[in-house]
């Protein structure tokens, strides 16, 4: 443990009666700075003392009416004024002591600085002795020093993204009975951790615990994280120390699900998954087998409805809305099956009213038409406004005033080629909507590094000001036989029009014309200085990490998340940060098609079947002479930041319950 100390300004300190009525101007502690060292969990501790300055200039020692920490994070203090560090956590924190003073309580602070020094549990497959081999001189060579190849340098992520899995070149800097030093670091924490090639399907990578991510991730809460990977050869005398990259952890967390397609080719099949944004956990919603297929789905803003296209609801293609916060697999239909099918559903925020997209004629017509939609029903509203000509890719903006749409071709399964533009207009009323107007065309863009005159898929961003769309040589990624694959890239638009702005570093370095289908999450994040971000996914066929352990060479499609300042596109300047790759994913199918909205879940009084169905987690029967009628409960125990919450009072005192989420507190 490494202890710090200030001195009082005026030498020693006299001792004096405490709390003796004494007319205290100012409160000292002592130490005024502290810096402790936690190693492998230790619980180190600082004591302090507080010191009053009386109106003649004397300083008195005393003792303080209550002690209290500004964050509860990395450590606890009693009411002696001893503090102690969990052993979880590193940062900074002021220790406050208030006592009585001249007219007004009065308090004093001191600052604590917590450092963790950990080392993550060693895989089975890693040899104890896998440490000693460290215990060499170091040098950095860049022909033998290891590149990382995953995360990307500079990758911005939430403070609660599940672990990242380090990946890095295994040729030609690497052989059988070579050892790996994995060490992540930030201003508060150092991890360490281990891995060796036995020469048996090495992967050239290193997943960490959740407790170990957790460790460094509350320790680096809105600041820079450097990972690097050192190496020790076989029989080598050296350790080449490795090139970090670094990422930057945000103050806050994601939260909600993402709902994407994913494509399998062996058996072929199609399927919608539910991804936790946060924990990475999937889990399918239809349970499609081999050879059937859904997709194209569209999501409520709440989270609780899902319509997709589905070949096996019908003798033809057919549209369902079924509910997401059902535990089943399929889960139970709400609206449909609509025959013929919808492509794309737009719903609003309260979800009375949908605009819709549906082929003209058949789908081989490839043109397709938007429809106002009753949100009851499902069935179609006689409406407004509504584009008479070729249109697709319908969105609702979250404040409920604006909707856009991709005009000029359509959207159904190959999507289009013909040039388009990006249309917003605002809503007039349930059935109304006002004059539209063209915010990009997509030929404006035709001499760009991804050609093509082709806007598509527009999203809006959390607060309605601006979209982010695709620009391409096609609105799908799907390669026809003998044709070239698509390009596109991604760009984000004031709804007044303007210049667009490409989001280069947002689509990582190899994913500059490969980059497809963007959303925004519907949460928000807040840095300390008070800078907000939003979250924009979309998918891309770049490789994520090496061959053995990611995508590297096989071209499939994953998704991506990066984040967007929205100050510097009011700017005019890129707003985006390179993008990480969403946890869960299977790297052995195709995952495309996100969308992002909170957890649906149900609220109390709703039928159940299981606790996870309930916006409270509790599932019970109401009547004990009715144990089969199930309903969701107010829960028993108060519900913990990040968990799902209907109202304040499902939640822990004090926290917030937004977007379904206890403690989240949305920054706009």
């Amino acid at each position: 443990m490494a202890l710090a100390l200030a001195a009082c300004t005026t030498g020693e300190a006299p001792l004096g009666e405490p709390d003796g009525g004494l007319q205290t101007a100012s409160l000292v502690l002592e130490p005024a700075e502290v810096e402790l060292t936690s190693v492998e969990g230790a619980m180190p501790t600082a004591s302090f003392r507080a010191y009053a300055r009386t109106l003649d200039g004397e300083m008195v020692e005393v003792t303080p009416e209550s002690w209290r920490l500004t964050h509860d994070r990395i450590g606890a203090v009693d009411t002696s004024g001893t503090f102690t560090a969990n052993g979880r956590a590193g940062g900074m924190v002021e220790v406050v002591a208030r006592a009585p003073g001249a007219i007004a309580a009065i308090e004093g602070r001191a600052t604590i600085r917590v450092h963790i020094e950990r080392e993550a549990p060693l895989d089975p497959s890693v040899p104890p002795s896998v440490r000693d081999r460290f215990d060499l001189p170091e040098v950095e060579d860049p022909f033998e020093s290891v590149l990382l190849e995953y995360p990307l340098d500079g990758a911005r992520m939430p403070n609660n993204v599940a672990p990242p899995v380090v990946q890095w070149d295994p040729l030609p800097r690497g052989g059988a009975d070579d050892a790996y030093r994995i060490v992540l670091s930030s201003p508060y924490a150092t991890v360490r951790a281990y891995a060796y090639d036995s020469g048996r399907g090495f992967t050239s990578s290193w997943a960490s615990d959740r407790e170990t991510w957790r460790i460094l991730a509350d320790s680096a809460r809105g600041e820079e994280l450097a990972l690097r990977v050192d190496r020790v050869a076989s029989g080598g005398t050296t350790v080449f120390r490795g090139q970090p990259v670094r990422v930057w952890l945000s103050e806050d967390g994601l939260y909600g699900t993402v709902y994407y397609w994913q494509v399998r080719p062996d058996p072929q099949s199609s399927d919608v998954f539910r991804l936790d944004a946060a924990t990475g956990a999937r889990a399918s919603v239809f349970g499609t087998e081999s050879g059937a297929c859904v997709g194209c789905h569209s999501l409520s803003h709440d989270g609780r409805r899902l319509a997709s296209t589905l070949d096996s609801r019908a003798a033809t293609w057919a549209t369902t809305i079924v509910d997401t916060a059902s535990s089943s697999a399929p889960p139970p239909d709400l609206l449909g099956p609509f025959e013929p099918s919808y492509h794309f559903l737009a719903f609003r925020p309260d979800g009375a009213r949908i605009l819709a997209s549906r082929a003209e004629g058949t789908e081989a017509s490839g043109v397709s038409r938007l429809v106002m939609l009753d949100g009851a029903t499902g069935l179609p509203a006689a409406a407004s406004g509504i584009p008479e000509g070729e249109a697709g890719y319908p969105a609702w903006s979250p404040d409920a005033e604006w909707v856009a749409w991709m005009q000029g071709g359509g959207d159904g399964p190959r999507g289009t080629r013909a040039p388009t533009s990006i249309v917003v207009a605002p809503v007039e009323g349930d059935d109304a909507l006002g004059a539209p107007r063209a915010v990009h065309e997509g030929a404006s863009l035709s001499e760009s590094f991804e050609g093509g005159s082709t806007d598509s898929r527009p999203t809006w961003s959390p607060d309605s000001r601006f979209l982010a769309f695709a620009h391409g040589t096609s609105s799908v990624s799907a390669t026809e036989f003998g044709s070239e694959p698509p390009r596109a890239a991604l760009y984000v638009v004031s709804r007044d029009g303007g210049d667009p702005i490409r989001l280069e570093r947002g689509m990582g370095v190899e994913g500059q014309i490969d980059a497809f289908w963007p959303v925004f999450s519907p949460f928000v994040t807040e840095e300390a200085d008070g800078t907000r971000l939003y979250w924009l996914a979309f998918y891309s066929r770049q490789d994520y990490g090496n061959a053995y352990a990611g995508t590297r060479g096989t071209g499939r499609r994953q998704l991506w998340v990066t984040a967007i300042d929205p100050t510097l596109v009011e700017r005019g300047e890129d707003p985006s940060s390179p993008p990480y790759w969403l946890p869960g994913q299977d790297t052995r199918a195709d995952d495309i098609a996100a969308l992002w909205a909170p957890t649906g879940c149900r609220g109390q009084g709703e039928s159940c079947s299981t606790s996870s169905e309930c916006c409270s987690g509790e599932c019970a029967a109401a009547d004990p002479s009715m144990p089969d009628v199930l309903t969701c409960r107010p829960p028993s125990v108060c519900r913990r930041g990040g968990e799902s919450c209907e109202t304040a009072a499902d939640c822990c005192s004090g926290l917030e319950c937004n977007l379904g989420v206890c403690g989240y507190v949305p920054p706009i």
